[in-house]
């Protein structure tokens, strides 16, 4: 398929050989081999202004996995900020609630270390609460503040 992708500011004309559609927090991504590029990329449906289809074949390798690529891709974005946190729970439990996509986890003799980003902290504070786990806070220190903020609008909310 060729098509032109709509990126941060320039448009692009792109050739790429499709590997799979992915659904990913509330958007779609098209991962396949970029022949501009020459790897394998993964690009916003909803950036992407037209669609020619080609008329050549080609062959999904075998080893392709659009759903990891697109993982992989969208943890190299860059975000406001760095986020570590240890939650105090087993490792199995917080696996449940935190898919790979969102975070990764370690286990550690504190507990278990979340390191994620966010592009608000308000945004991670609603996360970290609505987890349920106890959990001490590693850094940025900037998310104290805002957990404090959200603490004190719920009792506000309360009274």
């Amino acid at each position: 398929m060729a098509g032109r992708q709509l990126g941060k500011g320039a448009q692009t004309e792109r050739e790429l050989d499709g590997h799979g559609l992915v659904f990913h927090s509330g958007r779609w991504y098209v991962t396949g081999h970029d022949h501009r590029s020459g790897e394998i990329r993964t690009f916003r449906v909803d950036r992407i202004s037209s669609v020619v289809p080609g008329t050549a074949s080609y062959e999904i390798p075998e080893e392709s996995d659009p759903v990891r690529q697109a993982t992989a891709s969208l943890a190299q974005v860059p975000y406001a900020h760095m986020v570590e946190v240890i939650l105090l729970v087993p490792l199995a439990e917080a696996s449940r609630r935190i898919p790979p996509s969102v975070a990764t986890l370690t286990e550690t003799p504190d507990g278990v270390l979340l390191r994620t980003r966010a592009e608000s902290l308000d945004g991670m504070a609603i996360m970290l609460a609505g987890l349920g786990f106890p959990f001490t806070i590693v850094s940025p220190r900037e998310l104290r503040t805002a957990v404090r903020r959200l603490a004190e609008c719920l009792l506000e909310q309360t009274s």
